[in-house]
């Protein structure tokens, strides 16, 4: 059977392990997924017990500690993993987060870390862009602010900021895939960035750090 007692507790691994698969299919570079599921399911298996009431919240807090895990190695790559701006935003969810929504701000997290440390990375090719679009990827991500926040401080809307932002990473990566090499998540989102071999670096990336 697929649901199993583990120290008195009722759990059906396989539905933790599609709900953990699923939720890193969204987030993680696709060769990492399973990896990434074993490992946290591993996680949950060491650590569950009765007293938890649900498998499932802490199976995505374990999935969400795996991916910062593997978030903090590719930081590394551009020397931010102690970045303080990037540490807080990889900060776990509080148990009340975590027991209204399995996976309520976990989203924000990730994809501000990856906002943050690609900030860092491509200052100059931000640096590049037309004001509007500079603004709105600086506020949400080097400043870490929410969409709402940011947009109330640029003087737009919601979606006229992530507008701003959308158009501005669309530039900064073809700009940037000129002289590096960016590693995306399943969601075609950036993960990390490394200069070309033989090539000039003329984004920035490689005078990070």
């Amino acid at each position: 059977m697929d649901a199993q007692q583990h120290e008195g507790t009722d759990v059906d691994w396989a539905a933790l392990d599609r709900s953990v698969r699923r939720w890193l299919s969204r987030r993680a570079p696709a060769g990492a997924v399973d990896d990434l599921t074993q490992e946290a399911l591993l996680r949950v298996h060491r650590t569950l017990t009765p007293e938890i009431r649900s498998a499932e919240a802490w199976a995505l807090r374990a999935a969400h500690s795996v991916l910062v895990d593997h978030l903090r190695t590719v930081a590394r790559r551009i020397d931010a993993a102690t970045d303080p701006d990037i540490l807080a935003a990889l900060a776990p969810l509080t148990t009340s987060d975590a027991s209204d929504r399995p996976d309520a701000g976990l989203d924000a997290n990730a994809d501000r870390a990856l906002d943050v440390a690609i900030a860092r990375c491509i200052g100059r090719s931000v640096a590049d862009l037309p004001a509007p679009q500079r603004e709105a990827i600086e506020l949400v991500g080097e400043h870490g602010l929410t969409s709402a926040a940011a947009a109330e401080q640029a003087g737009v809307s919601v979606p006229g900021l992530k507008s701003r932002v959308q158009r501005g990473r669309a530039a900064v990566i073809e700009q940037t895939s000129q002289c590096c090499r960016i590693e995306h998540d399943a969601r075609g989102r950036p993960l990390s960035i490394t200069p070309r071999e033989g090539e000039v670096c003329g984004c920035g990336c490689a005078d990070a750090g």
